[in-house]
């Protein structure tokens, strides 16, 4: 057996399709005709170049114009490429073979460019590495095609899956992936989800252990892979899986039903969305509330601040389609990694916990404050909350609510209509901060656990770190802990708390947080009907009980199996 990181449930039961990486060999050849070489080299870069075009189209297909940006990136490299205008010269000046004269280009540019702290320097330097690259596998002879090839449903076993794989992919013949590297939220994990196939990443050792056309279990949600399995272990598996068919369409008959558990304890399902698009696809799903939109989208991919102006027309137009249900909007949480042009940001060594989110927001009071004013104008448009990201101490928070008053004063003078009672929350991600969810209580009208962060905070550790993946645990006691710690603070003070993030995305762990009382769960929109009818099958009074025992285990791989237990036999089994 191997394990790894399960990164997107589910069960798959077939062959697997290794693909095996190719060591690029470029030797140096002194050739005759130039002019013969440079045709060459020009063929396989228009070669490449439509090959490109065809990926960037395929790409925006399949995952829309975000995750295709890569190529078009890429694709600019040809638009009066100094790169390839230097190989066709030093093709004729030194008449040597085009792939060596490329390889040679590519190195000097790649050092130039690495030696940049500039964040577009080093993109374009990726880019002019990877058309590079391209290129030279076109002159040499290898094929990059082999995924496309794949005229049956297979497992994909591979070091990673990357951008480039994903136009040679038949939706219909993966039945899930297995990575050797990456992390939850890596590519392959996006690209599985979007699938809706099962994949488990940071499976070391996987392509070496596993040959194409073994037989072979993936397991997305305990990150197991059980190779050539015998006829019980096949059995017990295929059970598992035709359980999880018959109850696809008995999920949809939950879609628009009432949260509710066994005993008759209510709760909100709610979905996370990143854009206004996401929020129409969240009002399908049957959810009771858009429970954190990201406001990012607004503020990417712009050379100048938006301006409070466009900020209402797309906070109204979110509001608008969530069609009366409630929209929390989380005020700007960015990092240097963000690449905001307009935002001045020191290099941290650690952005993960450095000047970021509402540490960035408070100092830049003018654009705080223009993003407050917009989305407390839009909240006369429909229901809405505001939602205050990272906030460490009583100070921050008393600080960011000076702000939002002076939003409001600035409204009433200009005679705007706007929601004069929006309620007020934070995120509980900072340790220090859920330590102290007594005295936040006294200042906020809400909070949501941001469980992303809480996990790395609590578990000091940064989840796309592959070689500590092992410790970015949703089920670490400890953890699970404080979780019902916070909650049973916040009901004492009579404060309302919800959950979002990377810890709502696995449907163990939804029993445990209906039993510690959480007013809401938001989750991805494509989980709301099968949670809600998760839900229907939960005792909360029982699951009490068996949260008192799991947090006596002193390891999170024995809260998993706990939970799987009852889990499987209480929920997934019943009628």
């Amino acid at each position: 057996m191997i394990r790894g990181i399960g990164a997107s449930e589910g069960i798959a039961i077939g062959k697997a399709y290794v693909k095996q990486e190719i060591e690029l060999k470029i030797r140096y050849r002194q050739i005759d005709h130039p002019e013969d070489e440079l045709e060459r080299f020009n063929a396989a870069a228009e070669k490449c170049r439509i090959d490109l075009e065809r990926r960037y189209n395929k790409t925006t297909n399949i995952l829309g114009e975000d995750e295709a940006e890569v190529y078009k990136r890429h694709l600019g490299v040809y638009d009066g490429s100094i790169l390839l205008g230097q190989v066709r010269k030093e093709i004729q000046e030194q008449k040597t073979n085009a792939e060596h004269i490329l390889n040679e280009v590519k190195k000097k540019y790649a050092s130039m460019f690495d030696k940049v702290a500039d964040d577009f320097l080093k993109k374009k330097s990726e880019s002019i590495k990877y058309i590079a690259e391209q290129i030279i596998r076109e002159l040499v002879g290898i094929d990059t095609t082999g995924l496309a090839d794949i005229d049956e449903p297979v497992i994909i076993v591979a070091s990673e899956i990357d951008t480039n794989d994903v136009v040679h992919l038949n939706k219909n013949s993966i039945l899930g992936f297995i990575t050797e590297i990456g992390s939850k939220s890596s590519y392959s994990a996006v690209i599985a989800n979007n699938f809706e196939v099962p994949c488990v990443v940071g499976a070391k050792g996987a392509v070496n252990q596993i040959n194409t056309g073994d037989e072979i279990i993936l397991d997305g949600q305990k990150g197991e892979i059980i190779i050539s399995p015998d006829e019980e272990t096949k059995q017990s598996y295929a059970r598992k899986v035709n359980r999880e068919k018959e109850l696809v369409d008995v999920y949809q008959n939950y879609k628009f039903k009432t949260t509710e558990t066994i005993d008759g304890h209510h709760f909100d399902l709610s979905v996370m969305a990143d854009n206004v698009s996401e929020v129409s696809d969240a009002r399908e799903s049957g959810t009771e509330g858009i429970g954190v939109l990201s406001t990012e989208f607004m503020f990417l991919g712009r050379e100048q601040a938006p301006t409070e102006q466009s900020q209402l027309e797309g906070y109204r137009e979110a509001i608008t389609r969530a069609e009366g249900l409630p929209v929390v909007f989380r005020t700007l949480d960015c990092t240097q990694d963000n690449n905001i042009p307009y935002l001045y940001f020191h290099q941290d060594r650690n952005p993960l916990i450095g000047y970021r989110s509402i540490r960035v927001t408070l100092k830049e009071r003018e654009l705080f404050l223009d993003q407050l004013k917009a989305i407390l104008r839009a909240s006369a448009y429909g229901p809405t909350k505001i939602l205050l990201p990272m906030i460490t101490t009583v100070h921050e928070l008393l600080d960011a609510k000076l702000v939002i008053e002076e939003a409001k004063v600035a409204l009433q003078e200009q005679g705007v209509l706007y929601d004069s009672d929006i309620p007020i929350g934070m995120i509980l991600e900072v340790p220090s901060a859920a330590m102290m969810t007594d005295l936040f209580a006294k200042e906020v009208d809400f909070f949501m656990i941001g469980s992303t962060d809480f996990m790395q905070f609590m578990n000091a550790v940064d989840r796309t770190n592959e070689q500590l993946h092992d410790l970015y645990d949703s089920f670490n006691p400890g953890l699970l802990r404080l979780l019902k710690q916070v909650v049973t603070a916040a009901h004492k003070e009579g404060t309302w708390i919800g959950i979002c993030g990377d810890m709502t995305m696995n449907e163990l762990l939804l029993p445990f947080f209906i039993a510690i009382g959480l007013d809401q769960v938001s989750t991805d929109s494509v989980n709301i009907a099968k949670y809600r009818w998760i839900a229907s099958k939960i005792d909360k009074t029982n699951w009490h009980e068996y949260v008192k025992e799991l947090l006596d285990l002193s390891s999170g791989n024995d809260v998993k199996l706990y939970l799987e237990d009852k889990y499987f036999n209480e929920v997934i089994m019943t009628d």
